[in-house]
């Protein structure tokens, strides 16, 4: 009595590892640790590590309950999200005060829609300049409404902000743009705007370990990183250093084979008080991608490097969501690089707010599957017995060949003439 007693104290996920019949072809899988209570739905992180295993898309995912039954599920990433409705702005009153500023006036329209945001264009290519922006109702009053904005663009470098200036919301018909460089003038030669509804990314610090390049060209500095098989998205590099006050342009770039390296994002990073405001920009964020190796550049031109210079890889988790009940365990399966992503209904009779606050559920340790057989076609899991056979049935013809024309056989064939 107390064998089987104990037998059926052992947990489920202890005997899980033989994922055999319709989940014979996943090769990995984790438990899902079920919390105790009535929750009606569950969430998952997904570490970095599973991407390596589970496909680059994680199109292989699937959550089953302990009777191998396909439990549906929702993929989530709380990526950042930013809706504009672009509208032109006329431009006026452009002019430049050597020593102090360029300015520009824009006029957002007479029907007084809301705005935060605003693209200028620039006739120069390259140029760095702070941006004062003020509002007015009257076009004789202003007030401002951000005292500081960066602007940026150097074509021969491929570094951009797109000249997006974002602001306090308002209604002011009147903007007036004053760019602070004094060196040079900057024309603004067009302008739209538009009310923008921004929503952060929610990202998390990925283990990668940055080191100083073996090489290092003159005026910049150079580094890099190693993701090793897994390739998780990334989304942005923060900086830190020692240093009090600074600022550097940065460029980022990926590769997965070390030789043919892509544009990743770009950007300026940067320290210092200004009017006993302190400001400071360490965040470079661009568009999420995968790769293995990372590289990033640093151009300190004529000054000495940044010291004491940090650097943190970020992304987006992914997170898998799903309804649950109580008393059932779950198990995640991953690494069929066959499987194509799943279309469930959930996804379109479910809310965020259904399961936002569905507790964290921690993943088990990673399990291979004792039963896995490859999806691969038999020929792809064997191909040296292909080449074998190709190599025997050339061989085949060759003797033939060779022995079809040996003398002997010529003098048979002349004497049975």
């Amino acid at each position: 009595m107390m064998r089987w007693l104990a037998l059926l104290l052992i947990p489920f996920f202890a005997q899980a590892e033989d994922l055999s019949g319709a989940w014979q072809h996943w090769q990995y899988s984790r438990p899902l640790q079920s919390p105790p209570g009535p929750t009606a739905w569950l969430r998952a992180t997904l570490p970095a590590e599973i991407y390596g295993p589970a496909r680059t898309s994680l199109a292989d995912l699937r959550v089953i309950d302990r009777n191998g039954k396909e439990v549906p599920y929702l993929l989530h990433a709380q990526q950042e999200q930013c809706q504009r409705a672009w509208r032109n702005a006329p431009v006026s009153d452009t002019g430049f005060t050597h020593g102090e500023y360029s300015q520009a006036v824009i006029d957002t329209g007479s029907n007084g829609a809301p705005h935060n945001a605003i693209q200028i264009n620039l006739d120069q290519k390259d140029f760095f300049t702070w941006t004062e922006i003020a509002a007015s109702d009257d076009r004789l009053n202003w007030r401002i409404v951000r005292d500081k904005a960066p602007l940026f663009r150097f074509e021969q470098d491929s570094l951009t902000n797109g000249q997006v200036l974002s602001y306090p919301r308002t209604r002011s018909r009147w903007l007036r743009l004053r760019f602070l460089q004094g060196e040079k003038a900057l024309r603004a030669t067009g302008a739209r705007i538009t009310e923008e509804s921004k929503t952060e990314a929610q990202r998390a610090p990925l283990p990668a370990a940055f080191s100083l390049a073996a090489r290092q060209a003159d005026g910049e500095s150079l580094w890099e990183a190693d993701l090793g098989k897994p390739r998780p998205p990334v989304s942005a590099i923060h900086f830190e250093t020692s240093q009090a006050e600074f600022h550097r342009q940065v460029k980022i770039s990926s590769s997965d084979d070390g030789k043919n390296w892509r544009s990743a994002g770009q950007g300026h990073i940067y320290r210092h008080a200004d009017d006993g405001k302190q400001r400071s920009e360490l965040e470079i964020v661009f568009p999420e991608s995968h790769a293995r190796l990372w590289r990033v550049t640093l151009l300190n031109h004529s000054d000495p490097a940044l010291p004491g210079l940090r650097l943190e890889m970020l992304g987006v988790p992914r997170q898998v969501v799903f309804k649950r009940e109580v008393g059932q365990d779950y198990r995640l399966l991953y690494g069929n690089p066959r499987a194509t992503a799943p279309k469930y209904e959930l996804a379109q009779i479910s809310r965020p707010e259904h399961w936002q606050a569905a507790p964290a559920t921690p993943l088990g340790a990673e399990q291979r599957n004792s039963a896995y057989v490859s999806a691969e076609a038999w020929s792809e899991r064997h191909p040296w017995l292909l080449w074998t056979a190709l190599l025997i049935a050339v061989g085949g013809l060759a003797w033939m060949a060779i022995n079809a024309l040996r003398p002997d056989n010529a003098g048979a064939q002349e004497t049975d003439k």
